[in-house]
């Protein structure tokens, strides 16, 4: 949202101390918050709800948690989703599941906004985190979204809803899985010949590093890893 950011550059109490960073946390937060607000997909915004926050201001609230501990810097927000077997459970239901997810998961120290999504047969919920606690000022970190996926199933089992019991492959597609298969510019295709191109031109692990890095990617060579 490029209006958004130009205007709050443009904004003269924000001119003078509005950093890089900040501006670019406020980029990140108003394009998820956006998304997940769509009033296409949301019956005008009857379906959006805010833990800890107001859905209309959040992505205010969501800076102001960031300004509160000088966090800028890393990952802004998280945004999640669940997913409804189409048929299975009507919106409002769908909803409440959201946000009982949400609260069970982050409700006693993040902003979360919780939005339910009616534009396809699989009504389903999106989930925007903010990365910084209100609270406390700690950054949520990607291994407690492990619990998402076991307390999103438990509370839809007290619903009679249907869970992946047994989750199949690794989550491509077929279309992915063919593309992959034939060479094509696949993600992991991609990062093979970067990898390739990288060992061509080193002799040792730091310059292996080094090139990968000149081609945008991060690497942990830690011997202690498996």
């Amino acid at each position: 949202n490029v209006g958004a950011v130009i205007d709050y550059a443009t904004n003269p109490q924000k001119t003078s101390v509005a950093s890089l960073s900040e501006l670019a946390a406020l980029h990140a937060v108003d394009n998820v918050v956006e998304y997940t607000a769509d009033q296409m997909k949301t019956e005008n915004c009857q379906l959006v709800s805010g833990i800890n926050c107001i859905p209309a201001i959040a992505k205010d609230q969501f800076m102001k948690a960031k300004s509160d501990f000088n966090q800028f810097g890393g990952r802004t927000c998280f945004h999640g989703y669940q997913s409804f077997r189409a048929g299975e459970v009507d919106a409002d239901t769908a909803h409440r599941i959201g946000v009982a997810l949400a609260e069970e998961l982050w409700g006693d120290r993040f902003e979360v906004e919780v939005a339910t999504h009616l534009n396809t047969d699989h009504y389903h919920n999106h989930f925007v985190v903010n990365s910084v606690s209100f609270l406390h000022g700690r950054r949520l970190r990607a291994k407690q979204w492990y619990e998402f996926n076991k307390i999103s199933d438990e509370i839809c089992r007290t619903h009679g809803l249907s869970v992946v019991e047994k989750p199949e492959g690794k989550g491509f597609s077929k279309e992915f899985y063919e593309m992959e298969r034939a060479g094509g510019s696949t993600r992991l295709n991609v990062a093979r010949k970067a990898v390739d191109e990288a060992i061509s031109v080193s002799t040792n692990l730091k310059e292996f590093e080094l090139a990968m890095k000149s081609m945008g990617y991060s690497c942990n060579l830690d011997p202690g890893r498996k």
